[in-house]
């Protein structure tokens, strides 16, 4: 048995299993290449734990940076802000015509419809309220309701942009709804 299975301590820092063998050849960066890159952001991670940007949350002893914690909190006026106001609803005739062309494409691909609960999310989002919210687990279909109101609300004239904390979340809206998303420092001002 090699000594790095007999003595976790013994084994060679610079060899690599197999998960990320996979992911150096997903990256297509030489495996050994990358096990040192990250064994060095490892060695180096007590001394960034150090740094001045970081701010450790008090109630999860989770960690942020500065940065983020501001454009968490810039987004939060912002929803405040417009939670506040009323704007114009998007038209019965839009809404209807949008919902036609989604249905007509999912009956297509899948012989599906939206379903009664993403009609009603719908004619929510596309109300008098600058903010309304939607929640509803992985795949329940709110990408495909958020596709079909920025049809609407693009039929109406209304320029659509994202907003989204993480950059997962961002490709994800941008990819399924094809709302795109702006610079963040953008997403306040749009508003």
């Amino acid at each position: 048995m090699p000594d790095g299975f007999r003595d976790h301590d013994a084994r060679d820092q610079q060899n690599y299993r197999r998960q990320e063998a996979g992911q150096a050849a997903r990256a297509k960066v030489d495996p050994k290449k990358l096990k040192a890159m990250f064994q060095s952001c490892w060695d180096q991670s007590d001394t960034a734990m150090a740094s001045s940007d970081l701010i450790r949350l008090c109630e999860s002893n989770d960690v942020t940076t500065k940065d983020y914690l501001a454009a968490e909190h810039q987004l939060g006026t912002c929803a405040e802000s417009l939670s506040k106001t009323k704007g114009t609803p998007v038209g019965a005739a839009h809404i209807s015509h949008a919902i036609r062309e989604q249905d007509a494409a999912m009956r297509k691909s899948f012989g599906g419809r939206l379903s009664d609960e993403q009609r009603a999310a719908l004619h929510h989002i596309l109300g008098p309220e600058r903010l309304a919210c939607i929640v509803g687990l992985a795949g329940a279909g709110k990408s495909t309701m958020l596709k079909t109101a920025r049809t609407a609300w693009e039929k109406q004239g209304i320029a659509v942009h994202g907003a989204a904390l993480a950059g997962k979340a961002a490709e994800g809206l941008q990819s399924a709804s094809g709302i795109s998303i702006p610079a963040f420092q953008q997403c306040c001002q749009l508003l």
